[in-house]
């Protein structure tokens, strides 16, 4: 490649939001009947994505961007995670099911660059405790005021809004 092409890290979902699409119907019941065969797919998930994540680094090496979307500059390692599950579920569900298993992906390949379409108050505290994160993303659209937002979360990260042409 030339020097200057950079490869961009695919739309990697969360390891919640792989789950719900392996699952039947029944996956938003066992959240609550079977947690532990819930955390048991999340930790297969959240350790498959790791894996892909240190691969897709070595292969593509200095011409990796760790951020697929939106097309912001971004080098070095790191990548991309949507917990677009997130406006699914409660915040205590979101806190138990997803953030331990983002939290891992964060320690072990990130930073990360954290999308989630939908951002409310409600969930503010759980993606506070998103470690290693480098830049944020969510649609305005479907979420808070961003006048709620951006004082929530300044000097945090980078904030790079879910905007685009003809996007709605």
């Amino acid at each position: 490649l030339d020097q200057n092409v950079l490869v961009r890290n695919p739309d990697i979902q969360s390891p919640l939001g792989v789950a719900e699409l392996m699952w039947d119907e029944s996956f938003y019941f066992a959240l609550i009947e079977a947690p532990h065969a819930v955390h048991a797919l999340l930790d297969k998930i959240t350790s498959f994505t790791v894996q892909y994540v240190r691969e897709i680094q070595r292969i593509a090496g200095e011409h990796y961007n760790p951020c697929g979307f939106p097309l912001i500059w971004a080098n070095g390692p790191g990548t991309m995670v949507a917990d677009d599950t997130m406006s699914l579920v409660s915040p205590e569900m979101h806190a138990e099911f997803s953030v331990p298993y983002l939290n891992r992906i964060a320690d072990e390949v990130g930073p990360l660059y954290y999308h989630s379409c939908t951002w409310r108050k409600p969930y503010f505290d759980n993606i506070k405790e998103i470690r290693n994160v480098k830049a944020v993303n969510w649609n305005p659209g479907n979420s808070d005021d961003p006048a709620v937002i951006l004082p929530e979360f300044s000097g945090k990260a980078v904030f790079a809004l879910h905007l685009c042409k003809d996007m709605h």
